[in-house]
């Protein structure tokens, strides 16, 4: 069973946020891993919780409105966790919530988690608990694709831009950058 690591503030309406991501996993038979989850432990929450980011297969990363309080490293929780990540080499999955005013300090991490061209993410976007369930899903289920080695995307890609029905009455593919092709321009260069 995949084990899921959620990060996120948990106060305000990202709790209820954190709540339908949880349900989410749940629904995929994946186990989500959280302060939520954890039992009490001597050990301090710190350490316990950047400890079960190293025991799981992937961190789901919910970023909406603010940052959070900087611990003694200088940065948020949210944002270590996602260090301790990229650290031990395990799967980050952003979703960012849309129709918010970032922070700036969270712009600033959200800047940092997309990255650059060449070594950024992309991240999927969600508004809200309404709505984050089905992203949280549609997220996972590339994500095992992906990790099967199974992800269609590419492949299917490949067969629209090669099809009959990529090319325009003058002979151009889609695939050479014509405006006139019949692709939706979704799947367009």
């Amino acid at each position: 069973m995949e084990r899921i690591f959620i990060s996120s503030l948990a106060h305000g309406e990202m709790a209820m946020i954190r709540a339908a991501a949880r349900a989410a996993v749940e629904s995929l038979d994946m186990q989500p891993v959280m302060f939520e989850t954890q039992p009490a432990s001597a050990e301090g929450s710190r350490r316990a919780l950047l400890d079960q980011v190293d025991t799981c297969d992937a961190l789901l990363l919910l970023v909406g409105a603010e940052y959070g309080e900087p611990g003694a490293r200088g940065i948020s929780p949210t944002e270590e966790e996602f260090q301790q990540a990229r650290e031990r080499n395990i799967d980050v999955l952003a979703l960012v919530q849309d129709g918010v005013d970032r922070v700036p300090a969270q712009q600033e991490f959200l800047g940092r988690v997309r990255g650059t061209w060449e070594r950024g993410n992309l991240t999927a976007n969600f508004t809200g608990p309404g709505d984050v369930t089905l992203a949280v899903v549609k997220t996972l289920n590339a994500w095992q694709r992906g990790r099967a080695g199974d992800d269609p995307a590419p492949a299917a890609v490949g067969r629209a831009l090669d099809s009959p029905a990529a090319t325009s009455d003058a002979g151009c593919t889609a695939a050479q950058g014509c405006a006139s092709s019949s692709l939706p321009s979704s799947t367009r260069r």
